[in-house]
């Protein structure tokens, strides 16, 4: 059995095995999402170690940002759980180590749904900003394009011509804050559901094999 593969957890029978990285795993069932990070020390959970080519190193990524990034490109149903067991040497075990980890991953949770939070309510204030500009460019935009096809001395081929001029100033008006609502909105709030998921995630701990 290779380092990457381990039996399935109970409840777990039929899901699907996907590396995520050298050290991190991922089995995913229905309703359950649960990964395998092994450490070479407790403190990699968050702290990538520095790369070195000549070294064979365990990992080059901190075990958050593994389990964060498999989540980012994952889609989940509610009700799910999530799970993660943390495995180190066994010279790192200890009696509190379990409940210290569960804490600190709940901590970096909260301080990334504030962060989140944050530029959620910055793009929302910067959509609610341009919308009045973008209203005054559309009334411009409408009083062109009337103009230029009501106007009794503007010949239809001028008209015709000069028709794509409204067109984009009325583009130009409604992209920025359609961007702004929609499009920058949407990291944010799809940052809140994954450390959501990683805050309420279940940790355990266990030593590596010897």
């Amino acid at each position: 059995m290779s380092r990457l593969q381990h039996p399935h957890p109970a409840g777990m029978e039929g899901s699907h095995h996907y590396p995520v990285g050298e050290a991190t795993s991922v089995q995913a069932g229905e309703g359950r999402i649960a990964f395998r990070v092994r450490l070479g020390e407790i403190g990699e959970l968050f702290e990538a170690p520095e790369a070195d080519p000549f070294e064979d190193q365990l990992r080059v990524t901190s075990g958050i940002d593994d389990i964060v990034a498999n989540l980012a490109v994952r889609r989940w149903k509610p009700p799910t759980t999530f799970e993660a067991t943390l495995v180190v040497p066994a010279s790192e075990m200890a009696d509190d180590l379990q409940e210290r980890a569960a804490a600190a991953v709940r901590r970096y949770s909260r301080h990334k749904l504030d962060e989140a939070a944050e530029e959620e309510a910055r793009a929302r204030y910067e959509g609610y900003a341009k919308t009045p500009f973008a209203l005054v460019c559309s009334i411009i935009a409408g009083v062109l394009f009337a103009g230029l096809h009501l106007a009794p001395f503007i010949s239809d081929d001028v008209a015709l011509l000069l028709t794509p001029l409204p067109m984009l100033l009325l583009w130009v008006a409604a992209w920025h804050p359609v961007e702004v609502i929609f499009y920058d909105r949407w990291q944010p709030q799809r940052d809140q559901e994954i450390y959501r998921a990683v805050e309420a995630m279940t940790i355990t701990v266990e030593a590596e094999p010897a």
